[in-house]
């Protein structure tokens, strides 16, 4: 199963993307010059808890993470 996520990352920052449990889903800018970044991931492999919850993340050269896993959708 595959889930796609858009969002936008601002600041200083090396890495981005979505990590599912142990899994890391690297970050995409959007196609056609649209703003922001998309990121496709592999949505509960067949070994991990139906609990996982998909998490954005954006990590700068300091080894600093944010994450998000909820955004609002206008």
């Amino acid at each position: 199963m595959a889930d796609l996520a858009t969002f936008n990352v601002s600041g200083s920052w090396t890495e981005a993307g979505v990590c599912v449990g142990d899994q890391t889903f690297r970050a995409w800018p959007m196609p056609g010059g649209k703003p922001g970044f998309f990121s496709l991931s592999s949505f509960l492999a067949w070994n991990m808890p139906s609990s996982t919850v998909p998490l954005v993340y954006a990590s700068n050269g300091a080894g600093n993470d944010v994450t998000a896993d909820r955004v609002p959708v206008p």
